[in-house]
């Protein structure tokens, strides 16, 4: 007998199909792929998931899968013990290749025409040419309608979404960015960097968008507006570039399910989501884009889909991360600038300091929680009468057919009064929330919804509710303080002097850019950005960048954080650090992109308060402390007061402690 027969007696007759949709992998032993999966990812969650049916020989896999179900094969063929042979593996994976769409071939050239370069004022750098051919090859492999730039501040997104959409040989482009980026970073760009007479469209213009325009330039808000003049893009190849589309990650946030929708009724084969910050190795961020980018991305493949990658963000990393590499183009922060920014910490003291410290602080929320849960337990009948009362208003709307699901609404706000550990329930919770803003509120007079938003955090989950009562009145209200108190106090003279060029002050407060604008006026004149001068931010930053006696400029975080490049500067100050690492560098990355000629430098103004902790170290750092503390206080807090209560008591509170974490939790 030859060699090959003998393979052939030992692998079987091995077969797969893809057909409508799905893939049927036959002549198998079922048991053993998913001994090998459960063993290998230590969960029987991946195979039950990934497999649409199992029989003893035979698995059907979701076409979608096919990427997924070929990398898991991959990774147990490196394994030193399997159920499967490698044979086997490798013959189930020369199938999966020959039989499904992963046997997909492309060439660039059958994508982007590189003859249109010459429509643009501007050469591609080398990552932005590695791009257009990442792009064109992966998306046509993995059958995508787009792809993930994920490159850093000021590495030239714009330009390469500009470049690309110039390369498809498409009608129209269609941008969707934040509203301080439609003329300072993408108007400007288009007429910079694109040869020729281009008609664009502004959705900050105040007039609803005509037919035939090159570009649409539309903020996120203002995405309604294009929904509802769709079609104008009837019968046109549209490309959309999604600017800074981290921004879109929560896929039941109105932003994007409008976003969906435009990509859907355009009928687009080609949309760029781009971001500094795009999603990591985690399935909830990845589904808006796999809805908006993957035809495969069926609602039944997205339940298995959280099924295999939700449940933990570690299990099945390695098969995630595969995919993410094919729909993903990641950008070096190297090509955006070599020399790293110089930073620097400044402290300041201020007068009763000691009030800004965590110590003080903590026992602040300490009185405060007490205070909260006495009276939450005092009037919780109350908020619960309004809550039934305004629901059996909104009963009374209901059609027969939509019944079911408001009473599985209600089955859900049952399991959230029942509980006090919401960790596991957060998609429960995102689905209780998405039905009383989509349903329940639309139904509800002005008066009703106020008051049904008033009370129904408490009825379903009070706990949550005095946390961020917490950490927003007591911690929040105590955090601007501390930053208007140093904002009075920062030597703005000497940090001006001592730049090279000019200088970026950055707050996430209003009230602090107004205290430091107010400060540097008697001696500059400074350029505000925030959210009463965004409307003239084209302007502002002219005279910026133009006029060498305007400086400083002093921005919040949420205007001035993303999208416009501030090169005229190389100096950034916070007078507060952001609650992000990546808020802040985003922030940085005005200055510190293409096209600066000068070393940067980062100022940290901090308060000094000797060896006491404050509100001015890392917001990141101080955020997880206040979230842990306001725990332990709510703990402490009912162990305080447990004696007072009875369990016949109408509202019973009733404890459940770790002895691991020693804290108490609260459940109505």
């Amino acid at each position: 007998m030859g060699m090959i027969s003998i393979l052939q007696r030992l692998i079987g007759h091995i077969s797969v199909e893809e057909k409508d949709g799905v893939i049927t992998v036959s002549g198998i032993k079922t048991k053993a792929v998913v001994s090998d999966m459960k063993n290998m990812w230590n969960s029987v969650r991946i195979p039950n998931n990934l497999f649409i049916s199992q029989s003893a020989a035979e698995v059907s896999l979701d076409s979608f899968f096919a990427y997924e179900f070929y990398n898991a094969l991959d990774i147990l063929f490196e394994q030193s013990k399997t159920y499967l042979s490698r044979g086997v593996i490798l013959k189930i994976m020369e199938l999966l290749k020959e039989n499904t769409w992963l046997g997909r071939e492309v060439e660039v050239g059958d994508v982007v025409n590189y003859r249109r370069l010459r429509n643009f004022n501007l050469k591609p750098l080398d990552h932005q040419s590695n791009f257009i051919e990442s792009y064109a090859i992966n998306t046509v492999k993995m059958g995508l309608n787009g792809y993930y730039l994920a490159s850093p501040p000021g590495s030239g997104k714009t330009f390469s979404g500009l470049l690309l959409h110039g390369l498809l040989e498409l009608d129209t482009m269609i941008i969707v960015c934040p509203k301080n980026a439609i003329r300072e970073v993408w108007l400007d760009n288009i007429e910079k960097y694109v040869k020729g007479e281009k008609e664009c469209w502004l959705s900050d213009s105040g007039t609803p968008p005509p037919k035939g325009m090159d570009y649409y330039i539309c903020h996120y808000e203002a995405l309604p507006v294009l929904l509802n003049n769709v079609d104008i893009f009837k019968r046109k190849d549209v490309f959309i570039d999604l600017d800074e589309s981290h921004h879109f990650n929560e896929v039941t946030s109105a932003r994007t399910l409008s976003f969906i929708e435009l990509c859907k009724q355009t009928a687009c084969q080609h949309i760029l989501w781009s971001s500094g910050t795009p999603f990591k190795a985690l399935a909830t961020e990845m589904v808006s884009f796999l809805r908006a980018c993957d035809p495969l991305f069926t609602p039944e493949v997205e339940k298995r889909f959280k099924g295999i990658f939700g449940v933990s963000s570690s299990r099945a990393n390695d098969i995630l991360a595969r995919r993410i590499g094919k729909s993903v183009f990641n950008v070096d922060k190297t090509v955006v600038r070599t020399d790293e920014p110089i930073e620097e910490d400044i402290k300041v003291q201020v007068k009763d300091s000691d009030r800004f410290t965590l110590e003080h602080v903590k026992q602040e929320m300490l009185e405060f929680i007490t205070e909260r849960l006495a009276f939450y337990k005092e009037h919780y009948n109350s908020y619960l009468q309004v809550f039934d009362e305004i629901l059996a208003v909104f009963e009374q709307t209901l059609w027969d057919g939509e019944r079911a699901d408001f009473n599985n609404y209600l089955q859900k706000i049952d399991i959230l009064k029942s509980t006090s550990d919401y960790r596991p329930l957060a998609e429960l919770i995102r689905d209780v929330n998405a039905y009383e803003d989509s349903v329940i509120y639309p139904r509800l007079s002005a008066e009703n919804r106020k008051e049904f938003k008033r009370v129904k955090g408490v009825v379903k989950y009070v706990e949550l509710v005095i946390r961020g009562e917490a950490l927003g009145r007591v911690l929040g209200r105590r955090r601007i303080e501390c930053f208007k108190e140093i904002a009075k106090v920062v030597d703005y003279d000497g940090i001006i002097k001592a730049s090279k060029k000019k200088v970026l002050i950055f707050s996430s407060f209003v009230e602090v850019v107004d205290i430091a604008v107010e400060h540097l006026k008697p001696t500059y004149k400074p350029a505000v950005v925030y959210g009463d001068t965004n409307k003239n931010i084209v302007k502002i930053m002219e005279r910026f960048d133009n006029n060498p006696k305007v400086n400083p400029l002093v921005a919040t975080l949420k205007s001035l954080s993303t999208a416009i490049p501030v090169i005229s500067a190389n100096t950034v100050v916070f007078l507060n650090n952001p609650f992000r690492d990546y808020e802040k560098n985003q922030a940085v990355s005005r200055v510190d992109r293409l096209g600066q000629d000068t070393q940067t430098y980062v100022i940290n103004i901090l308060l000094d308060t000797g060896d006491k902790q404050n509100l001015s170290t890392r917001n990141l750092d101080i955020m997880k402390w206040s979230k842990a503390e306001v725990d332990r206080l709510m703990g402490d807090t009912l162990e305080v007061n447990m004696e007072s209560l009875t369990e016949g008591e109408v509202i019973p509170l009733v404890t459940s402690s770790s002895k691991d974490s020693g804290t108490a939790s609260l459940s109505w």
